[in-house]
């Protein structure tokens, strides 16, 4: 099975350029932790961040084990500031992880 996250401009801007949800997911899931990252989980965030760059801006469909990858970086990323947009990103993630 897989999941797509709707692609989507924010009204989020870093650097003078608006960021749209593919920035956000890669932003996201190339956040190391504190520790580094193991083999295995460069394979898993690699084979997550191929997906995104090759979905050129569009929808993003994950397996589902990816996609659960990925849900859990987002709700574990500190975020600088509060955005509506993050916010209804997270909905949209919380909506498709509820999908069978």
């Amino acid at each position: 099975m897989s999941k797509t996250i709707k692609g989507k401009e924010t009204g989020i801007k870093a650097n003078g350029k608006l960021l749209d949800r593919h920035d956000l997911l890669t932003l996201v899931t190339n956040d190391p932790p504190e520790k580094g990252l193991s083999i295995n989980a460069m394979r898993e965030r690699m084979r997550i961040l191929d997906v995104i760059e090759k979905s050129e801006k569009g929808d993003i469909t994950l397996e589902d084990a990816d996609f659960k990858t990925l849900k859990t970086l987002f709700d574990a990323f500190g975020w600088l500031q509060p955005h509506k947009d993050l916010l209804e990103l997270a909905d949209h993630l919380e909506e498709l992880s509820k999908q069978k």
